[in-house]
C-alpha cells in the first residue's frame, strides 16, 4: 500500500497534540501512517474520545475485571493494583487535574502528557 500524500500524514510532536487538547470541539485528525503505510495513530478530537469511553464502558474485557475505576475506564485484577490506581485521584497530590478522568497531577506537563491517554488511538 502506497504511503498518503505527506498533507494526509501530519507529525504529532508532543508540542502540537497539547496546543489542540485545548480546542473543545476539534474533530479527530487523519490518520498518521509509519513508513509501512499502516495506521499508526489517530489523534481524537473530544467527541471521539468520549465515544471511545462509552465503548470501553461496555466492553466484556471490563465489565468481567472484580475491580473497576469508573473514572478513567479501568478495570483491574488484583486489590492492590485498583488501590495503587485510585491514589492518583488524590486531590492532595497537586493542582492539577485532568477533565477527563479527575487524574490529579503536581505539574502542568505531567497533566499535558497525561491528556494523550485519552485523545490518541
Amino acid at each position: 500500500m502506497p504511503l498518503p500524500p505527506p498533507a494526509l500524514r501530519p507529525s504529532a510532536t508532543p508540542l502540537n497534540i497539547y496546543i489542540r487538547f485545548q480546542t473543545p470541539n476539534l474533530k479527530s485528525s487523519p490518520p498518521i501512517y509509519n513508513i509501512l503505510g499502516e495506521v499508526e495513530k489517530v489523534i481524537l478530537g473530544k467527541q471521539d474520545m468520549q465515544l471511545e469511553r462509552e465503548r470501553k464502558k461496555n466492553d466484556d474485557k471490563y465489565l468481567k475485571k472484580d475491580y473497576k475505576c469508573e473514572l478513567c475506564v479501568l478495570g483491574f485484577d488484583l486489590k492492590e493494583i485498583f488501590k495503587k490506581h485510585m491514589k492518583k485521584h488524590d486531590k492532595n497530590k497537586g493542582a492539577y487535574v485532568c477533565e477527563v478522568c479527575q487524574c490529579v497531577y503536581a505539574k502542568q506537563r505531567s497533566l499535558k502528557k497525561h491528556y494523550g491517554v485519552h485523545y490518541t488511538r
